[in-house]
């Protein structure tokens, strides 16, 4: 089966399209649009310019301006040197000189050393991965309704591909309804589980905390009610009880972008590659000003893993469901974090 283009209409009433690979992975999302003739042109858009699109290489320094300008000089005095050289030969030749050219022809001249010159400073890249190591949060409130664009969503799934893994896209209406499905069917089951409650008031307990593990209550998010009545429900830390502080009230976004982070394997590396590629991921997408938040209820229960695998035709294993986006109000304090020493073995 060929690649193919679906068009869809939002509840919002707005329009996007996808383009759809032979496996039926998604390769991108458009944008929203306000009408369906407007999404059209923009299938059509991309179709005539994606197979003659030129590749920008944001990731390779580009050469000075000025070291161009004077290499392509100094290549130009050497090609006018040679041609000067070379007329001088052929005139000797017909003057029967032949004996006096040959000497001068053969002649080396003499090395030139060039001019130390100190090179040009190097100015750092303004949005430095590394520099948002402190700065990247989970968030679980409101994102903003814009999508994330098609160009960072290969940037950041090619960043997943240099560790070994992947990223799926979840853009499809069809695919959206199955895997909100397994999400909502998953974060019931769990609230509903003791074993699970007392897990998750082990990780939000106030000495679980001070021990500098757990989620604080300002990570929580929005409520219960708000994130599940959401797309994608969220995971309630707080068990349905209340919290203190409050939490906001405010709706989530209407469509989120979601990815799911995949491996080829289930194996103990494989989690590892998992791990190395969501870090560069996240930083990826804070440098851009994107955060995250997790959608893995379903990842938790070994039946719906298996029925998430079905859903989306992976032929790996599904190890994390992204919930990504610009924030719309401030970021939530840091959590608390262990010291280095103690994770390093």
């Amino acid at each position: 089966m060929p690649a193919k283009f679906t068009l869809s209409k939002e509840k919002s009433g707005k329009f996007r399209f996808s383009l759809l690979a032979p496996n039926g992975q998604v390769i991108a999302t458009s944008q929203d649009y306000a009408t369906k003739a407007s999404a059209l042109n923009g299938v059509a858009s991309m179709r005539k310019n994606a197979a003659g699109a030129a590749l920008d290489d944001q990731t390779v320094a580009a050469q000075p301006a000025k070291t161009a300008a004077k290499t392509t000089v100094r290549r130009t005095s050497t090609a006018r040197k040679t041609t000067t050289r070379r007329a001088k030969t052929t005139a000797a030749k017909k003057t029967g000189a032949k004996k006096s050219v040959t000497k001068r022809a053969t002649r080396k001249a003499p090395a030139r050393k060039a001019p130390a010159r100190k090179a040009p400073a190097r100015k750092a890249p303004a949005k430095t991965v590394g520099a948002k190591t402190t700065a990247r949060r989970t968030v679980r409130t409101p994102f903003t309704t814009d999508t994330v664009p098609v160009g960072l969503q290969v940037a950041w799934r090619d960043l997943a591909e240099a560790e070994g893994a992947d990223l799926r896209w979840v853009a499809a209406p069809g695919e959206r309804v199955g895997v909100s499905a397994l999400v909502t069917a998953a974060e019931r089951l769990q609230q509903r589980d003791p074993a699970y409650l007392a897990e998750l008031d082990r990780w939000t307990a106030a000495g679980h905390l001070d021990e500098g593990a757990g989620v604080p209550p300002e990570a929580f998010g929005v409520t219960a009610a708000v994130g599940h009545a959401a797309e994608f429900p969220l995971r309630d830390f707080a068990g349905g009880t209340r919290t203190i502080p409050p939490r906001p009230v405010g709706p989530l976004e209407q469509h989120p972008v979601v990815t799911v982070l995949h491996t080829p394997a289930d194996r103990p590396d494989d989690w590892l590659r998992a791990g190395q590629a969501l870090m560069r991921l996240l930083l990826a997408a804070a440098a851009e000003g994107y955060a995250a938040s997790y959608l893995n209820q379903p990842l938790e229960l070994p039946g719906l893993r298996q029925q998430l695998r079905d859903e989306l035709r992976l032929s790996g294993w599904p190890q994390l469901i992204l919930r990504l986006g610009r924030p719309v109000g401030p970021l939530p304090p840091p959590a608390p974090r262990r010291p280095v020493d103690d994770l390093l073995i």
